[in-house]
């Protein structure tokens, strides 16, 4: 039977508690959470790089060219277009530039390149070199003698495997200590098959990295707030996660926000010193490695990108207008994570890190460039509307109650029908007859109560799921071979 947790009634006095605990996993429960990590690293496997197709975003070659050219050089080398949208001359701050055709896409090479923190790149060439995904580098013909490296991006992408595994752990770890075993479940199944987060989780991005920093965060914040761990581990944890994050990601520095609301929301106001010290790090490592690069052209470039703020309507377009990659693509499942993320915030004795997303949402629209919020921006949050989504459908399992299943139904039974309905307009018609029927069925049969109520609503919910998420698995399979 389902059972989702909740915070306790009446929270130790002087404290509030940010979560409960279940029983620790047995055997069978390690076997299914395992088995699902290798569902959903297969799922990342197969296509990975056929989809998101290479170049779709040249992020992912900048991270990989930095990093390896700073790994051998000592200086950053990669490609930047920061001089044709903004007034900024490379060459009159010391810095060196030449164009460049690379798999027949032409590029700018700079040298330092410095649009971003350098710790993903780093890890990105690191990794590109250990599974020999990079080709020792070649000159760029013509004058500037700067240099750049051939890379295999299906090889090098095998990090975001790694970095998805780090990830669920963190994800199970951070709902083992809020909600049921049951809701944890769905939540991960959720994270590992939803099209938008496997596409995503696909790419060679920093946010990749910071999604587990924050993660880890996290749990460390609710482990420490319930007395599980020691006040120095958790502040070796906080400033080490938040500083790593900041220089990966100058925009991670909203988590900071999100575990100082919830340190104070549990009254432990003065452990906020740990993730503000972890921010001062990151943020002075970060002016260190400007300055040793080039003062000059670093302060141009933090000052180029802070005057691209158009604007602080960030979940319009995170909810209303969702990309995939670059393109528009609309998800009932990603949807349906925001309308349950905002539905268990709103319910007091839901655990209070739910809120963690939304506070660095609020962070998130102070730095955001709204003309470049891409698909991957979302990556933090993924997580989090997953396990909100696992939360809803548990409690709805558990208590059968006829509105929030009637809701649940609204939110999933079109995509559902449309992924039966997929490509047979020939029978339009009869589809049409047959939503129709599956709509009254799903709605009115739980009305007549009793053991038919439960046997319904238990029948509709597997149903409802399994056809989502085999849908989406199928059009990332469209997508992978060419789009639909």
């Amino acid at each position: 039977m389902f059972d989702t947790g909740h915070l306790p009634e009446s929270p130790t006095p002087g404290e509030t508690p940010l979560a409960v605990d279940w029983s620790p996993l047995g055997v069978r429960r390690w076997i299914l959470v395992l088995l699902l990590l290798a569902a959903g690293l297969g799922v990342r496997w197969y296509g990975l790089g056929q989809f998101p197709r290479p170049h779709q975003t040249d992020d992912e070659y900048h991270f990989l060219w930095a990093g390896l050219s700073l790994l051998s050089e000592g200086r950053p080398t990669s490609w930047s277009r920061l001089h044709e949208r903004e007034p900024i001359n490379y060459e009159a701050l010391g810095a060196r530039m030449t164009p460049l055709t690379y798999e027949q896409h032409q590029y700018f090479l700079v040298r330092p390149a410095l649009d971003h923190p350098p710790l993903f790149s780093l890890v990105a060439g690191a990794w590109a070199r250990l599974v020999g995904a990079a080709v020792p580098h070649s000159p760029v013909p013509g004058p500037g003698g700067l240099t750049y490296w051939n890379v295999n991006l299906a090889r090098a992408r095998t990090l975001t495997l790694v970095l998805y595994a780090a990830t669920f752990f963190c994800l199970l770890a951070l709902a083992r200590h809020a909600f049921s075993f049951e809701a944890a479940f769905v939540g991960l199944l959720l994270y590992s098959f939803t099209m938008h987060i496997v596409a995503h989780g696909r790419l060679l991005v920093s946010e990749n990295l910071t999604t587990p920093l924050f993660l880890a965060s996290l749990v460390a914040v609710q482990r420490y707030t319930n007395g599980r761990m020691s006040r120095g581990v958790f502040a070796a944890v906080t400033i080490t996660a938040v500083a790593a994050a900041l220089l990966c990601k100058l925009v991670a520095v909203s988590q900071v926000g999100a575990i100082v609301f919830l340190l104070c929301l549990a009254r432990r106001p003065r452990a906020a010193v740990y993730p503000i010290l972890g921010a001062l790090l990151g943020l002075g490592l970060y002016l260190a490695y400007g300055g040793w690069q080039g003062w000059s052209i670093f302060r141009a470039i933090l000052h180029v990108q802070a005057d691209r703020f158009k604007g602080f309507d960030i979940l319009s377009r995170f909810i209303l207008t969702p990309a995939l990659v670059h393109d528009a693509h609309f998800s009932y499942l990603v949807l349906s994570g925001w309308l349950a993320l905002f539905a268990t915030t709103l319910n007091r004795r839901r655990s209070a890190l739910m809120l963690a997303p939304l506070v660095y949402l609020l962070g998130f629209a102070y730095f955001a460039s709204m003309p470049a919020i891409y698909g991957w921006h979302i990556l933090p949050i993924y997580p989090f509307l997953s396990l909100a989504l696992g939360v809803v459908v548990c409690d709805v399992w558990r208590k059968c109650d006829t509105v929030a299943y009637s809701g649940l139904v609204v939110m999933l039974l079109p995509y559902t029908a449309n992924a039966l309905f997929y490509s047979r307009t020939d029978y339009a018609a009869f589809w049409r007859m047959f939503y129709l029927a599956a709509a009254a069925a799903c709605l009115l049969l739980p009305l007549a109560g009793g053991a038919l109520r439960r046997r319904t609503i238990h029948a509709v919910i597997v149903l409802l799921l399994t056809i989502a998420l085999a849908f989406d698995y199928r059009l990332l399979q469209i997508w992978t071979e060419g789009g639909p």
